[in-house]
Order: structure tokens, then C-alpha cells, then sequence
């Protein structure tokens, strides 16, 4: 009897749920600087155009800090992913 589920398992039942939700699925490799539709380069980690269409789709008038908020989201996240990236590194050496 098999009682474990595969993160293969786990990833395909969340990208259908976010299908239900209206989400679209690209793979990374197109999203990616040398992919057919590129969005970001290998070193970003949100899609900041995404982001950014997402909250003025929500807030069609935002306040002119706004600008200043995607900005921190973008370096944050990028500092956080090359910190853990750093961790991971030095652990493995």
C-alpha cells in the first residue's frame, strides 16, 4: 500500500488549483532572458510586470509611493533567494 505523495504529485495538484482560479501556467524555460515569451532574467525572482499589472489591476489608482513598493518586493526577494543560495553553497562545501 502506497501512502506517499510525490512532489511531482503535490506540484500538479496545486498548478490545477490555480488553474480553477484563473491562473495561467508557463514553464520556466519560456519565461526565461533566451525563451520564447521572456519575462525576467535568471537572477529575478518576482515578475515585476506581473507584480505591477496585478496591483494596478486591483488598485487602479494607487498612491504615487507605489513605484517605491515594487522596488523593495524586487530587492528583498532577490536579496532573500541569493542569501539562501549562499547558505546552500557553504553547506554543501
Amino acid at each position: 500500500m502506497r501512502n506517499l505523495i510525490t512532489e511531482n504529485e503535490i506540484e500538479n495538484i496545486a498548478l490545477s488549483y490555480l488553474h480553477y482560479l484563473g491562473f495561467e501556467y508557463m514553464h520556466g524555460a519560456d519565461i526565461a532572458p533566451d525563451g520564447e515569451h521572456p519575462e525576467r532574467q535568471y537572477s529575478e525572482v518576482v515578475l515585476a510586470t506581473r507584480l505591477r499589472d496585478a496591483i494596478y489591476k486591483l488598485n487602479p489608482h494607487p498612491l504615487p509611493p507605489s513605484r517605491h513598493f515594487f522596488a523593495k518586493v524586487d530587492e528583498r526577494e532577490n536579496r532573500r533567494i541569493r542569501n539562501n543560495l549562499y547558505i546552500c553553497r557553504k553547506s554543501s562545501l
